[in-house]
C-alpha cells in the first residue's frame, strides 16, 4: 500500500471538508469540473498577463512558459484539492501491482 504519511505532514485520511468527498459519480464530476475550470483559469489569465506586461517577442517562448505555468497551476490546484477534499487520491496504486481490467 502507498503510505503517503511519509510524504506530507498532514493526516491524508481526513480532508478539511470530509463531508463533501468523490465518493459518487456526481461529486467526483463536479470535483473534476472545479479542477478543470481553476485549472483553465489560471492559465488564461497567465498567458493575458505575459502578452500584455513582457517584451518577449518569440511566440514559441510564449507557448512554452504558458504551458509549463499551466502544468504548474495544475499539479498546485490539485494538491490544494487533496488536501481540502481528498481529491485524487482513489487515482493511486501500489507498486508492483498488476493493471485490472476496467468494468464499464
Amino acid at each position: 500500500m502507498l503510505d503517503l504519511d511519509k510524504y506530507v505532514p498532514w493526516d491524508t485520511d481526513k480532508p478539511v471538508f470530509s463531508n463533501f468527498r468523490a465518493n459518487t459519480v456526481g461529486k467526483a464530476f463536479f470535483l473534476n469540473a472545479l479542477a478543470t475550470a481553476l485549472i483553465a483559469w489560471v492559465t488564461v489569465e497567465i498567458r493575458f498577463l505575459i502578452e500584455e506586461n513582457s517584451q518577449i517577442e518569440n511566440e514559441a517562448l510564449c507557448i512554452f512558459i504558458t504551458l509549463f505555468s499551466g502544468f504548474a497551476a495544475a499539479l498546485l490546484i490539485f494538491g490544494i484539492l487533496f488536501v481540502l477534499f481528498n481529491f485524487g487520491g482513489g487515482m493511486m496504486v501500489e507498486d508492483g501491482s498488476a493493471p485490472v481490467k476496467a468494468k464499464i
